[in-house]
């Protein structure tokens, strides 16, 4: 594990500031290996955790020459972790075909609190009273930016669960046939979006997803052509 007992304040925001570009490459790459493989949602996701990511990068660099603190170009991010925590978000977030905005979130929060918890050691260990002050600052900065993250995380959940509940549709409010046809449209619409991400992966699905894209373009018209759903079904579709 690397050693927590940094020296100087400029060593420590040399290290903040490379490990936020080391996330903004991260969450860039990210961002485009969700794009190729037509994952747009947590493409969207990535996209903002960079400008999130350049922004806080900026206020240390203001930080540092407002009180004349050295930053050193050539640093790199420490490698540490909290050794009781072991997840696979990493592995999650990676994964184009499985991401979600949910998940990207959750490994951005992850990332949050580990360095909320770096911070928080190199504020114990170290000798130096300037580098405490200015690790605790760090600490409090990460842990807010983390709480942030939840946050946006619990809605991507609550979004991610009733797109979800939108499959378990009571049979009871469908009334009739514009009814029925609203629920295929909201069904075929997540088919084509699941066969848009597997494509990549599953190149003998063409023909399918293809199928299946003429179909919803078809039920559609018909639900645009015919009279509006019912209240029922459009409440239990939101």
């Amino acid at each position: 594990m690397f050693n927590t007992n940094i020296d100087s304040t400029s060593e420590l925001l040399s290290i903040a500031l490379a490990a936020m570009r080391q996330a903004i490459r991260r969450y860039s790459e990210h961002a485009l290996k969700m794009r190729e493989h037509g994952n747009d949602e947590a493409a969207a996701v990535f996209e903002r955790l960079v400008a999130k990511e350049q922004g806080y990068a900026k206020k240390i660099t203001e930080w540092a020459s407002l009180e004349g603190i050295v930053i050193n170009a050539d640093a790199t991010p420490v490698s540490w972790k909290d050794p009781g925590v072991e997840t696979d978000y990493d592995f999650q977030a990676r994964n184009p075909h499985r991401c979600t905005p949910y998940k990207a979130l959750a490994f951005a929060a992850h990332n949050k609190e580990r360095a909320f918890l770096f911070y928080t050691y190199v504020a114990a260990d170290s000798h130096a009273a300037d580098v405490c002050h200015h690790a605790k600052v760090l600490a409090r900065a990460e842990l807010d930016h983390a709480a942030s993250l939840r946050a946006l995380r619990r809605r991507a959940w609550h979004a991610q669960s009733r797109q979800v509940s939108k499959s378990r549709i009571d049979p009871g409010v469908i009334d009739g046939i514009p009814d029925l046809l609203a629920i295929i449209v909201v069904i075929e619409r997540y088919l084509a979006h699941l066969f848009k991400l597997a494509g990549g992966r599953f190149p003998e699905l063409g023909s399918l997803a293809a199928s299946t894209r003429g179909s919803l373009s078809v039920s559609e018209k018909a639900l645009h052509a015919g009279d509006p759903p019912g209240a029922r079904v459009t409440t239990a579709l939101q």
